[in-house]
């Protein structure tokens, strides 16, 4: 009887098999069929074009043309971009100790490394760089510049800078070295018993520097809390991300899983390491620019009521790339799969285009911490306490657009003796920020008059009535009797950025993060709740559970 009923079932496998077999090979026919057409499309193009077209640009193009219908962190990476993998991943790379970008069109210095060649040598945030040895590269786009700094360690390298209030550009001989990123610039306590740890990214070394500086604190103080910051801090590797987790939750907790177009790209991460600690109140701090790896920690710890997570909104980067390999040491970053946090909230932002699957809509679903306190799926990680980024005028958003922070930062220490550590933006540094604005920056416009001005012009296009132009008149005249100074009617907003970008001169690195800390208003927000009872209240958390060690 058993083998009567065995024929049918050994039917169907076969059947299963074979449909899945010529699935496979139906893909794979249109695979080779693609990549036929497309090599021979390539090749006549590339021979008979009436215009001399060079291969490596007509095969970038073609790359360009496949991947932008995908999402936008699926790319390929050339040769030349290869580095900024490995600085990503080892956070260590060969260079002279700065970061450029561009201002004006010029290359220009943006931050200088403590302690390595260019500091040393007394290179400038502001300095634009003329020159490096004997080529030219003042108006290169800011990634060109590694093919002149990186190469054998020890070796030497002359460069040639433009700096605000001299007329000669500086040559400053300068050395190679291995230049390692600090993952945590700065480690401290923001009072007797609450310390402070700031991440910068993830790479391979991040656990390790964060172990270092939370024993640093435990070791010399009497620590009964912690901040997190996680801040501007764009991601990096997921492993990373899963074994900083470890260090603060009880082992065996799941920290994240991913899910991909197959299942063997599915898999879930649990704590498999012996803790740090797992009751010592946590505060994590996000904010807008918090993405990826930095959302995988503060998801789970939010979902584990292991932290109190505080700022904005997260970045909402839900995807993870794989790099593979390819020929000529080029490669392609492809996303592969979505992250889950534990309680299986999704928090991709799917704005982006996709041709080749409709975006995925998040849902209402309620979802459950560990201690049972309901968190919806949303577009990042939503904070448990909100502090809201402080809104910028239109007047000094048009400020910022146009650098004139930084521009007036570089003429100011080009004037004054920045070497003090006391440095106050007084009203006499407000006048002369504002006299800077006129004298300097002569096409400035002030949003509040060209508005008026652009009332007047429309209304008169419309042809509205005599009174009404007459009334635009009026305020115009009285904007010009009133000498109307914006500097001083934002100066509260005004001062706190030219503080931030003067003192950036001033202060090391380390320096300026502690400096900056003491007007953070995620910080104020922080520390009250670190406060054993609210924050037992904010996590559901009952005595017992945080007696636990």
């Amino acid at each position: 009887m058993k083998k009567k009923y065995l024929i049918p079932y050994t039917l169907t496998f076969c059947v299963i098999a074979l449909l899945l077999t010529a699935s496979n090979d139906e893909f794979y026919f249109k695979v080779n069929k693609s990549f036929e057409i497309f090599g021979a499309v390539f090749k006549e193009i590339s021979a008979n074009y009436v215009d001399d077209i060079d291969p490596q640009d007509l095969m970038d193009d073609g790359i360009e043309g496949m991947l932008k219908n995908l999402d936008p962190y699926t790319v390929f990476i050339d040769e030349k971009d290869g580095e900024s993998i490995d600085i990503m991943t080892d956070g260590a790379y060969v260079g002279v100790g700065i970061t450029v970008g561009t201002r004006d069109s010029m290359l220009t210095i943006v931050e200088v490394q403590d302690g390595y060649s260019a500091s040393k040598q007394g290179v400038r945030i502001g300095d634009r760089i003329f020159k490096v040895d004997s080529v030219e590269v003042l108006h290169s786009e800011s990634d060109e510049l590694r093919k002149y700094t990186k190469g054998k360690i020890g070796s030497k390298l002359d460069m040639w800078l433009f700096r605000e209030g001299t007329r000669d550009t500086i040559k400053v001989a300068l050395k190679r070295e291995e230049i390692k990123i600090k993952n945590v610039p700065y480690f401290g306590m923001v009072n007797d018993s609450i310390g402070y740890i700031k991440l910068e990214r993830f790479t391979r070394n991040s656990k390790d520097e964060v172990v270092k500086a939370f024993q640093d604190l435990k070791k010399k103080n009497k620590l009964k809390g912690l901040v997190f910051d996680l801040r501007d801090n764009p991601g990096g590797l997921l492993e990373s991300a899963v074994s900083i987790t470890e260090l603060f939750v009880p082992m065996g907790s799941k920290i994240v899983s991913i899910k991909g177009r197959n299942k063997r790209d599915e898999r879930i991460y649990y704590s498999d390491t012996n803790p740090l600690d797992t009751s010592l109140p946590i505060a994590l701090l996000i904010n807008s620019m918090s993405a990826s790896a930095s959302e995988i920690v503060a998801g789970a710890l939010q979902d584990l009521d292991r932290a109190i997570i505080i700022g904005e909104r997260s970045f909402g980067k839900g995807l993870v790339q794989t790099v593979i390999d390819l020929p000529y040491n080029t490669s392609i970053k492809i996303t592969t799969s979505r992250y889950y946090t534990p309680s299986g909230r999704c928090i991709q932002r799917f704005e982006f285009h996709n041709k080749y699957k409709s975006n995925i809509e998040h849902t209402d679903s309620v979802f459950h911490t560990k201690n049972g306190r309901h968190l919806v799926e949303s577009n990042g990680i939503e904070p448990d306490t909100i502090v809201k980024e402080t809104r910028i005028s239109d007047f000094v958003g048009y400020l910022r657009k146009k650098d004139l922070f930084f521009k007036f930062a570089n003429f100011y220490s080009a004037k004054k003796d920045l070497n003090s550590k006391n440095l106050i933006v007084d009203n006499k540094v407000l006048e002369t920020f504002y006299s800077y604005l006129k004298n300097e920056c002569g096409d400035i416009e002030f949003p509040f008059i060209k508005q008026i001005i652009d009332l007047d012009s429309t209304a008169k296009k419309e042809k509205v009535g005599k009174k009404v132009l007459k009334k635009i008149e009026e305020v115009k005249i009285l904007m010009e009797k009133e000498e109307y100074n914006p500097v001083k009617s934002h100066s509260e907003e005004i001062t706190k950025i030219l503080d931030k970008e003067l003192n950036r001169r001033i202060y090391t690195q380390n320096e300026f993060i502690k400096y900056g800390l003491k007007d953070d208003e995620d910080l104020k927000v922080a520390i009250p709740l670190i406060n054993r009872n609210s924050y037992n209240k904010i996590l559901a958390l009952s005595e017992t559970k945080n007696n636990v060690h």
